[in-house]
């Protein structure tokens, strides 16, 4: 998986059309070459097992389901991502214990320090930043 710059390939799980559409943005405006958005389970696990992201963002709460079957397909295949969340939550289960909670609305500047503590550094913002 390519670490030095932006992943290419972001994938978010959001049934919130209009939160995923505004992630979209930040993630294309900061220099994410493609970014797939999925608002149920089904599409989820069909972009991971038909293109692989290189990292994902996944609200927990899809509709009536949780993200976690796609978490733990993520997981075993080694691909980094977030949780996020509208809703105050206790613990992730164990397996999951690792990944970040992030809370929404999610913001540019935390969605750079994410990617970045994620090990996706450099991109067109922190270029910005360095100016």
């Amino acid at each position: 998986m390519r670490r030095e710059g932006r992943p290419p390939r972001v994938l978010i799980v959001e049934d919130e059309f209009l939160i995923a559409l505004n992630l979209q943005q930040m993630l294309e405006d900061i220099g994410v070459e493609e970014v797939d958005c999925a608002q149920d389970l089904e599409t989820a696990a069909d972009f991971v097992r038909r293109t692989p992201p290189d990292f994902a963002i996944l609200d927990i709460n899809i509709g009536p389901a949780l993200v976690f079957p796609i978490a733990a397909e993520l997981h075993q295949r080694g691909v980094p991502f977030v949780f996020s969340s509208g809703r105050t939550w206790g613990n992730l289960p164990e397996q999951f214990a690792r990944h970040p909670l992030v809370p929404k609305p999610l913001e540019p500047e935390a969605l750079n320090s994410i990617l970045g503590s994620m090990g996706f550094g450099g991109g067109a913002a922190s270029q910005q930043h360095a100016d």
